[in-house]
């Protein structure tokens, strides 16, 4: 039998890093930090998707029991509970502190949460049962976010990824981009980047704030967000994958939508355009998703768009 807590509530922030002083968090699945006060300190919206969205799942009987993982399923940082050995049983009212990790196994920042509710969860319950994945050969009637990825070649001079909020705008300069050259990563750096054979990818929408945004694991970890319709009523995500050389080979594996796995689910792309759409109950209790995937890459990449990856979520 797994525990969930239900709620972690921030008690304070200690940090590597100069944060706001005052903090808000609300929601299991989707957690939101929010800063207030200094404006010289990260209160902005990057905070949500790179100190958020987790919960610790327990092991044990009546309300309490051992830590056995923290889940985030975010490409960029993992999670993990300081001193471990010193938690013993947790219950509610109980406090942990939790490590965040970058990509180096360094702590760059702490957490300091309390508990205040316990969930049982059915090991066996398979909440991807209620979520279909069908090949389709229509594009969505309406888009509220886009996202595509490119320039598979690492020679381009052109950005990697595109992010907008209509498919139809991808094609445009009314979007925000990544490029790997010298573009800014998530670690304020501005290195020469390159994709990878196996690359990670995140894409989320936050229906309060109305952003869609993205999250990339290449051979360093960028962010992008760009503004789209608040409340939005959508009712799938579409993946497209266009693979035009003969010698390459684009596919996504390990597909998960708002942390449960889709399993046994491999799509390669080819010349004709193929495209899928996840449709059921893709949206979690707030309104939002959040989609991840492995973008896999290999052989003979040319550069531009005749190789590519688009996502998009919308109503058909």
């Amino acid at each position: 039998m797994k525990k969930i807590i239900g709620k972690l509530v921030p008690i304070a922030l200690v940090t590597f890093l100069a944060l706001p002083a005052a903090v808000q968090a609300k929601g299991v699945e989707d957690f939101k930090i929010k800063g207030h006060g200094n404006d010289k300190s990260y209160h902005n919206s990057y905070m949500k998707a790179k100190w958020s969205r987790f919960e610790v799942q327990l092991q044990g009987d009546d309300g309490e029991g051992e830590v056995i993982k923290i889940i985030d399923n975010n490409p960029v940082f993992d999670y993990e509970i300081a001193g471990e050995e010193d938690n013993g049983s947790l219950a509610n009212g109980d406090s942990v502190i939790i490590n965040v990790i970058n990509r180096g196994g360094n702590i760059v920042k702490r957490l300091n949460y309390s508990i205040e509710g316990l969930e049982v969860v059915d090991e066996d319950d398979d909440d991807t049962d209620s979520i279909n994945l069908n090949t389709t050969g229509r594009d969505l009637d309406t888009t509220y976010g886009a996202l595509r990825l490119l320039n598979f070649n690492n020679l381009a001079s052109g950005a990697e990824v595109y992010l907008t909020n209509a498919q139809e705008k991808l094609g445009t300069t009314n979007r925000t981009q990544i490029d790997f050259y010298r573009g800014t990563t998530t670690d304020d750096e501005k290195p020469l980047g390159e994709w990878e054979e196996r690359n990670k990818v995140r894409f989320g929408y936050d229906a309060e704030d109305g952003q869609v945004w993205v999250e990339l694991n290449a051979e360093y970890e960028y962010r992008a967000e760009y503004s789209t319709t608040k409340d939005a009523d959508f009712d799938a995500i579409q993946f497209m994958l266009l693979n035009r050389e003969s010698d390459s080979v684009v596919k996504l594996e390990n597909i998960k939508v708002n942390g449960k796995a889709i399993p046994d689910t491999v799509l390669i792309g080819d010349s004709d355009w193929p495209k899928w759409n996840l449709e059921g109950d893709i949206q979690n209790s707030h309104g939002n998703f959040v989609v991840e995937a492995e973008l896999v890459i290999k052989g003979d990449q040319p550069k531009g768009e005749i190789n590519k990856l688009e996502v998009v979520f919308g109503k058909k």
